[in-house]
């Protein structure tokens, strides 16, 4: 398992589709860390040269390494997860597209974590354009989540030059960048 000064993170969502496993394979990146991929899909497979390595269950975690976790799309699964890796998770993200399915699938979610004691929950706004919905997800998250912009996330394309998924190059796809991240207060 980890040690004391790791993180374990979950990327959690309730349902497919809002960036999940392309969070948590920047996130692993980004923190030096091991992918466990409890998607029955097995998603991460798709990306090729990953630096992280993906583990199973069952693999040991290197010593002193970070844990992001790519949750299966599933509140009811999530929940099982969330109970069962209490003692270890640290950290929660919930990736949502500016919808009202996410909006609500988050706040059941947030529920869900907000009763592990020095849990920190993040939703990661993803997919945002400028649509009407999109410029309106800020508002809503800060007023009805009650939750505050801790900062814009921006990939440098350069990083995941070498990440191929089904044969497009990441970097060549700006849906794939998350717009910004929101913490509970």
């Amino acid at each position: 398992m980890p040690t004391q000064n790791s993180k374990f993170v979950m990327v959690a969502s309730g349902k497919g589709g809002v960036g999940k496993t392309t969070t948590t394979v920047h996130l692993a990146y980004l923190l030096d860390g091991v992918i466990i991929d409890l998607d029955p899909k097995k998603s991460t497979r798709y990306f090729k040269g990953l630096r992280s390595p993906v583990l199973d269950l069952k693999d040991p975690i290197p010593e002193g390494k970070n844990v992001v976790i790519d949750a299966p799309p599933s509140a009811e699964l999530v929940e099982q997860y969330a109970r069962k890796y209490r003692e270890l998770l640290t950290h929660v993200v919930i990736p949502l597209q500016p919808t009202a399915e996410d909006y609500a699938l988050a706040r059941h979610l947030y529920g869900i974590f907000s009763g592990i004691p020095g849990l920190k929950v993040g939703v990661l706004l993803n997919f945002l354009g400028p649509d009407r919905d999109s410029k309106l997800a800020p508002t809503i998250v800060k007023e009805d989540f009650g939750w505050n912009l801790v900062g814009e996330i921006s990939y440098r394309p350069a990083v995941f030059r070498n990440v191929r998924t089904s044969g497009l190059s990441l970097d060549s796809v700006d849906c794939y960048v998350p717009a910004s991240v929101w913490v509970n207060a």
